[in-house]
């Protein structure tokens, strides 16, 4: 069966367009964060280009002014040492520098909205923490609209001022962060909240 709806970005429906359209709205109006950086970075190139290459895409910059903006995107998403992260080598990164960086990129191209897919995932605890806290103060610096796809449902409550379940591509729950989480309505959501293992003993 075949479902039919609408994608609506800014009052624009972008079911059907044209892939021109899309790649004018792709990176300016809409930017992507993936879960595993590796699948947004370049391995063979250093980290500052491939966050020039988004920067001149969107703006007329020189080559010089690119890189240095480059250093100031990398200084936004909390590296402490921009100049030499942007000079290094994915592989040379840890994982958690890995997704700032990815994060800077995404971010180049100065996007409306930022889809951010499980984007704290494949990272310990605290790193997990980090760049989850980058994100909701860099979504609130820039008065940018972000949607967090994620299976964990404390992650979402954490980030995210409205919440919607899915389950098969369906929705079947969706409202404000905190009557969601007091009192789910739907026992699908309510199941996802009891499978978490009880932190006072052992399962």
């Amino acid at each position: 069966q075949v479902r039919k709806g609408h994608v609506r970005f800014r009052g624009e429906d972008l079911v059907g367009h044209d892939a021109k359209r899309m790649r004018a709205i792709r990176g300016r109006g809409i930017g992507l964060l993936l879960q595993d950086p590796f699948t947004m970075l370049n391995p063979v190139l250093p980290c500052g280009e491939q966050i020039v290459e988004g920067l001149r895409t969107s703006r007329r910059l020189s080559r010089h002014e690119a890189s240095r903006e480059a250093t100031a995107r990398l200084a936004e998403v909390g590296m402490r040492d921009p100049a030499g992260v942007a000079q290094s080598y994915p592989f040379q990164l840890s994982g958690g520098m890995r997704q700032r960086v990815a994060l800077a990129a995404a971010l180049s191209s100065d996007p409306q909205l930022l889809i951010a897919d499980e984007p704290s995932t494949a990272l310990d605890v605290t790193t997990q923490a980090e760049i989850l806290e980058l994100l909701r103060s860099v979504q609130e610096a820039r008065g940018m609209g972000l949607i967090l796809i994620t299976h964990d449902l404390r992650v979402a409550f954490s980030v995210c001022a409205r919440v919607y379940v899915l389950y098969a591509g369906s929705v079947l729950e969706a409202g404000p962060t905190g009557p969601l989480q007091e009192e789910p309505l739907h026992p699908y959501t309510l199941g996802l909240l009891l499978s978490e293992p009880s932190a006072e003993g052992r399962v």
